[in-house]
């Protein structure tokens, strides 16, 4: 599903790509949804409108623990947590 967002690739290059797994046969049909404009009402989407409302309003960010502080102000109702990642948690795909 593409939501038609600027970064999202709505253009030949993504057709090619689908079309090249039909002919390799890794996928008989493939269907690309292109939903209307403000179709997504879901929690997640208010919380990051939410976190881009405060960041807009914010002057400068120097750190990630700025960025972390001002998404844990926007929290309500305890729907989401910040975890800030250590270097052990992250995973090698190599692996």
């Amino acid at each position: 599903m593409n939501d038609r967002a600027a970064g999202q690739n709505k253009n030949h290059t993504v057709v090619r790509f689908f079309k090249s797994l039909c002919d390799r046969r890794k996928f008989e049909t493939i269907t690309h949804f292109f939903p209307v404009c403000g179709h997504s009402f879901l929690p997640c989407d208010r919380d990051f409108g939410s976190i881009k409302t405060l960041l807009r309003k914010t002057d400068r960010i120097y750190t990630p623990q700025q960025y972390a502080q001002l998404i844990i102000e926007t929290i309500r109702c305890d729907r989401f947590s910040v975890h800030k990642v250590q270097t052990d948690e992250i995973l090698s795909f190599e692996n």
